[in-house]
């Protein structure tokens, strides 16, 4: 497979109008009570009328864009760091995807984030962190966080060899 060089990020599909750049936060509250704006994540709002226009991957990109502002820490894995190099994804209503390497996996709002200790090569591009190329198609956060959950992981064959004694007591 060809390794695609790339130039720049996949840009927001939409502007992306933050309550923390703004000097009225309260206005966009209003603007969006009223149906004007839509809140894309906490914070992070875009125009209606431009919104109901985007396919599902172009706005799943524009909530790639809105957590990438909102938390510039963060660091954007597997799907939603393909959906910034333009990969159109199929499955679009999956959470932005981030990688920490602190605290627990969870699941808050429209981010998931996976938690893996393993060494990872981080990209940074505009501002936004962003897993390696090389990374993500070794190996994706959820396998890593997977091989993390359990201090002593069981090899498959051992898994397998204990569900078939149990089986074979029936």
């Amino acid at each position: 497979m060809p390794v695609m060089e790339l130039t720049a990020l996949a840009p927001s599909p939409i502007p992306l109008i933050r309550s923390a750049a703004t000097t009225n936060p309260s206005g966009l509250v209003s603007a969006h009570r009223r149906g004007e704006l839509t809140r894309v994540i906490p914070g992070v709002y875009v125009g209606t009328a431009a919104w109901r226009t985007l396919a599902p991957g172009k706005r799943y990109l524009a909530k790639v864009h809105a957590v990438a502002a909102r938390h510039p820490e963060l660091i954007l894995c597997g799907p939603s760091a393909a959906a910034l190099l333009g990969v159109v994804l199929a499955r679009t209503a999956d959470p932005i995807h981030v990688l920490d390497a602190r605290g627990t996996s969870r699941l808050s709002g429209a981010v998931r984030t996976f938690v893996s200790r393993d060494e990872r090569e981080i990209e940074s591009q505009d501002g936004i962190l962003f897993t390696s190329r090389a990374t993500r198609s070794s190996t994706s956060p959820g396998q890593a966080r997977r091989a993390s959950d359990s201090p002593t992981p069981m090899r498959s064959g051992e898994r397998h060899r204990t569900s078939r004694s149990n089986s074979s007591r029936r």
